[in-house]
């Protein structure tokens, strides 16, 4: 395998690859066996259909697969051995693939520039106090305890109140009309939260579990 390193910008480099023969020929064979004992073809017996007739039927098919794996072999392990890092995917451009002669391709990669930093030395800055309050520690507490919160269903029976999580199904309806997309199934949601509207969840409070209520209520334009 030869390659070919070209710099087509500060942040754009190009790598030409090439593939031997027998490489290419070695990948060729392994597929067409490989694809012989999958396919069925009428008048053969599966595992004894001679390489003409599947070059006749997935000749483009194998080909393509080949490029790909001939190209995955090689693309990546060519950057990294030239310490060329991508910062994009590879734009792959090939002539073809044929048996007995050698595959060539290009990869076209977008690099980091190279950057010189200069004038820094002797700089004075000056740091940052940082203050941190006991207030600001509860608050962190605090959202580590809400982060981690695990649900779990009340001990005693009683009925809902703010704070609580509810599960519950709804339908909206505009007069007797059932509204399109209104009605849901197992929904889970904080009274007091203003997710819904708080005419809606407010008539939520003080419902016993299994409960059923119709809820009126007048929303926006």
């Amino acid at each position: 395998m030869s390659v070919e390193i070209e710099e087509i910008s500060p942040v754009e480099k190009k790598v030409t690859i090439t593939v031997r023969p027998e490489v290419v020929d070695k990948e060729l064979d392994s597929a067409y066996r490989s694809l012989g004992k999958k396919v069925k073809i009428k008048g053969f017996r599966q595992g004894k259909i001679p390489r003409s007739i599947l070059e006749r039927y997935y000749k483009s098919q194998v080909e393509e697969e080949v490029v790909a794996q001939l190209v995955n072999d090689s693309c990546f392990k060519t950057l990294e051995e030239n310490g060329i890092v991508p910062v994009s995917k590879p734009i792959i451009d090939n002539g073809g693939l044929e048996k007995g002669k050698e595959f060539l391709y290009s990869a076209k990669v977008e690099v980091k520039p190279e950057i010189e930093v200069k004038g820094y030395r002797g700089m004075e800055v000056q740091k940052e106090k940082l203050d941190i309050s006991e207030e600001d520690v509860d608050k962190k507490l605090a959202e580590l305890q809400e982060s981690n919160a695990q649900l779990q269903e009340v001990d005693e029976p009683r009925s809902s109140r703010i704070d609580d999580f509810v599960i519950l199904d709804y339908e909206g309806f505009l007069g007797n009309e059932s509204i399109e997309g209104e009605k849901v199934s197992d929904h889970l949601l904080e009274l007091g939260s203003g997710t819904f509207s708080k005419e809606f969840e407010d008539q939520l409070i003080g419902l016993d579990k299994g409960e059923k209520k119709d809820i009126q209520i007048i929303l926006p334009e």
